[in-house]
């Protein structure tokens, strides 16, 4: 008997930050991607991984630990959760992101 399959609390509000980006215009089109099979919903085992791979296999720029994101000219300004505190990346469209759930 197969369940229900329902999409994580990670990528729920990742898809939420998307669709809020692109109504204010900043972006064009959404892409989500999901690795594995059909059923697959996961968080990649909280290993960090996709993002990355996905980065490396698209040739696209990244930032990962996003906590937030802004558009600056022709870029994204993204905001990053690091041990230390905070730092500022800036990346060219298109990238891949992957972001920080507070409380987590």
């Amino acid at each position: 008997m197969e369940s229900n399959t329902v999409m994580n609390p990670f990528d729920e509000i990742a898809v939420e930050e998307a669709v809020r980006l692109k109504e204010k215009g900043i972006a064009s089109e959404i892409v989500a991607v999901s690795c594995g099979p059909a059923k697959s919903e996961a968080i990649d085992d909280d290993c960090n991984q996709t993002g990355q791979m996905l980065s490396a296999l698209l040739s696209w720029p990244q930032a990962t630990f996003a906590s937030k994101i802004e558009l600056k000219d022709d870029k994204l300004s993204v905001t990053r959760e690091i041990d230390g505190g905070l730092e500022m990346v800036d990346v060219k469209m298109p990238c891949v992101l992957s972001q920080q759930i507070y409380g987590s």
